[in-house]
């Protein structure tokens, strides 16, 4: 679980009126769901989503294999090509710009290259598609696989469940950062 800061949750646990989530509890928690959904028939299909064969959300897939979407309404974003722009936020702003005549644009970013290729890292990882063996030196990989954090499939390397525990930590020693 991520605590987001600009949530209520992220602001009680900041001021100390709700403790941090314990990381072991949080692994044990994980630990028992991929048990439980995979004994009840459920594909583990990314690091928090789990479906029936068939029936996996291919709304989330989308941004996750980073296809481009287009939003539509105030505040929505949008991605394309290696670039990323969102509409304003506050309805009101966004109205009067669209019966201006105006686009209605908030804002707008394109990735570096080297942000494009962590990026693809991280949701290759995540979706547990995994990343081919090519982009990373076998020595960098050799400790991640010898320790049970990631597995070889098919000429990619896939993160285990202990693995996605680890997310984050993974994709940057994979990424080279």
């Amino acid at each position: 679980m991520t605590i987001e800061p600009a949530t209520v949750l992220g602001r009680k646990v900041q001021t100390g009126v709700v403790p941090a989530p314990d990381p072991d509890l949080q692994a044990d928690m994980f630990s028992a769901a991929c048990d439980l959904l995979r004994d009840a028939g459920y594909h583990h299909y990314e690091v928090s989503n789990w479906a029936k064969p068939g029936y996996e959300c291919r709304h989330n897939l989308g941004y996750w294999e980073r296809r481009g979407y287009i939003g539509l309404g105030a505040g929505a974003h949008s991605f394309r090509d290696d670039r990323r722009w969102w509409n304003l936020r506050p309805p009101e702003e966004y109205m009067a710009r669209v019966e201006g005549g105006e686009l209605p644009l908030g804002g707008d970013e394109r990735l570096e290259p080297s942000d494009a290729y962590l990026e693809e890292v991280f949701l290759r990882l995540r979706i547990l598609q995994g990343i081919p063996t090519s982009w990373v030196d076998a020595a960098i990989a050799l400790p991640f696989l010898e320790s049970g954090l990631l597995l070889e499939d098919g000429g990619s390397l896939v993160p285990t469940e202990r693995g996605m525990l680890l997310l984050n930590e993974l994709v940057l020693a994979l990424a080279g950062n």
